[in-house]
């Protein structure tokens, strides 16, 4: 459980009196029912809708490295007269 400090208008603390009295329950304990049950229906379904938007949106790519490949002249990448064109004969 985890304790923490709300700050609500007047007005809702007048009714929170008024219905925890009807109830014949503590304004506390009627209070953390509320919060309790509001979060559950109003929260879960947007944090669960973000997630899923979020996984959709997100690029499958953002993890990998780009692809480079570093050859030497000794690999058949290129031909070894193209691989040195600064002493190419010409």
């Amino acid at each position: 459980m985890t304790v923490t400090n709300v700050h609500i208008s007047l007005e809702a603390q007048q009714i929170l009196i008024k219905a925890a009295a009807l109830k014949n329950v503590s304004v506390e304990e009627l209070a953390s029912e509320v919060l309790d049950d509001g979060i559950q229906t109003r929260l879960t379904e947007k944090v669960v809708s973000d997630e899923l938007q979020q996984e959709s949106e997100m690029n499958p790519l953002a993890d990998l490295q780009p692809y480079a490949f570093y050859a030497t002249p000794e690999e058949s990448v290129l031909l070894s007269d193209d691989w040195d064109m600064e002493h190419r004969k010409g």
